[in-house]
């Protein structure tokens, strides 16, 4: 076959076979925005299913409850986030970050449990009055519960691939 021919057929293939994986060669295997938010509704709505069954809620509990409980993940994923920013500054300066920048970036790090516990502290008034003392006593567990489910499905997918 002729090599002129082949060169320009290859690279029109690779081209759209790289346009069919949604341009995730050219984002660095980084799931586009529209993807990343996609999953996030998803997984919102798995922890919404997992901790309603596993604190046993009412119709109306679930509505009231996940009303207070996305204000407080929300609050939670804003200091982690500000945190691993921080974080991540610092890591990419690597030797040139100075003593300051990496001293800011430990006190976040070493601050990030105690102001999300403050957060927490701050909505278990709201969740007194929703939850039972049953339930309440059961939302911690749920929520290692539902990181430990999440790490088993990743576990499962990372095998599957092999």
């Amino acid at each position: 076959m002729n090599l002129r021919f082949l060169f320009p057929v290859l690279i029109v293939i690779c081209g759209l076979a790289a346009q069919a994986e949604g341009n995730r060669q050219c984002r660095g295997g980084r799931p586009s925005e529209a993807e990343r938010k996609q999953w996030m509704t998803e997984m919102i709505q798995y922890k919404h299913d997992f901790m309603g069954r596993e604190l046993e809620l009412s119709d109306a509990q679930k509505e009231q409850f996940f009303s207070v409980y996305d204000k407080l993940e929300s609050e939670r994923w804003k200091l982690e986030r500000e945190a691993r920013k921080m974080e991540q500054e610092v890591r990419q300066k690597g030797a040139e970050a100075t003593d300051l920048e990496l001293e800011k970036a430990a006190d976040a790090a070493f601050e990030l449990e105690g102001k999300q516990h403050a957060v927490t502290m701050k909505y278990y008034g709201e969740l007194k009055t929703i939850l039972s003392k049953q339930q309440l006593f059961k939302l911690k567990k749920a929520e290692r519960d539902f990181h430990r489910s999440l790490m088993d499905r990743r576990r499962e997918t990372k095998r599957s691939r092999k």
